[in-house]
């Protein structure tokens, strides 16, 4: 099948989804997809991930930036579906494949999803390694850590591996009650800034990797509860002078590679 009859699953998707918007409104229902301020449908998460998944099916061979060109230039697909479809396309292929499609459009998944979604699961394993209770998250495509804590056995961790992921920001306290975390590593993401209290609760912390990302802003107290903190290794990263000389004043003692 080409390209042409994979967007019939979309049209299908779109007018399934607008019958059932037809269907609330005689029913006196607040009709559901519709974006506050416009009259254009979207299709619910739930449509958009079935249609994804039919596309993919149909994509082996297929070049990905073709689809892209096809959906951003069907005049008749509503523009608020574009750039969802592309990012759910992109998830449900590397769920099937295990291979990051490129289809130019940022994508990822959250530590939940790897939790939820049934082809992620075995992913997750804690395991260890040289003596240390050891997780391996890198690699993973991993853009938002929400659903880190809700791993079983999270708070015996000794070493956190996130690097290479698609990471632009950690929340505060992200890592609160991985009291006995010795290792955390986050080189080559794509992170800008480290908030207050990015690291809180890691009091037993030894070694920090945040070389190759993006940072220009280490916010203040960034680092705090870090008390056990030997080595940082932030090279590689936008910092100017003085972002650096505030670092070296919060981070007294600690071995710090810029």
């Amino acid at each position: 099948m080409k390209i042409k009859g994979m967007l019939f699953i979309l049209f299908a998707a779109c007018v399934g989804h607008i019958g059932a918007m037809e269907h609330d409104k005689k029913a006196g229902q607040k009709p559901q997809g519709m974006q506050q301020g416009t009259n254009v449908p979207s299709l619910t998460q739930q449509a958009l991930i079935a249609a994804a998944k039919k596309l993919v099916q149909e994509i082996h061979s297929e070049n990905p930036q073709d689809i892209k060109k096809y959906i951003t230039g069907k005049t008749n697909l509503p523009t608020d579906l574009h750039v969802p479809l592309l990012v759910e396309i992109g998830r449900q292929y590397y769920i099937k494949h295990g291979i990051e499609l490129n289809i130019k459009v940022p994508w990822g998944f959250s530590i939940q999803d790897y939790l939820t979604i049934p082809a992620l699961k075995s992913k997750i394993q804690i395991r260890t390694v040289s003596g240390k209770i050891a997780l391996d998250l890198s690699n993973m495509k991993i853009n938002n850590l929400q659903g880190l804590k809700k791993i079983p056995n999270i708070g015996t961790l000794q070493i956190l591996s996130l690097e290479n992921n698609p990471l632009t920001t950690i929340q505060p306290n992200a890592f609160a009650g991985l009291t006995n975390l010795d290792v955390l590593f986050l080189e080559n993401n794509q992170l800008t800034i480290i908030p207050t209290n990015a690291f809180a609760g890691l009091t037993n912390l030894d070694y920090l990797y945040l070389d190759h990302n993006q940072l220009t802003t280490i916010s203040t107290n960034a680092f705090a509860g870090l008390t056990k903190l030997k080595y940082l290794y932030i090279g590689n990263n936008r910092l100017t002078a003085q972002a650096q000389k505030a670092i070296k004043k919060a981070l007294p003692g600690v071995k710090i590679d810029f």
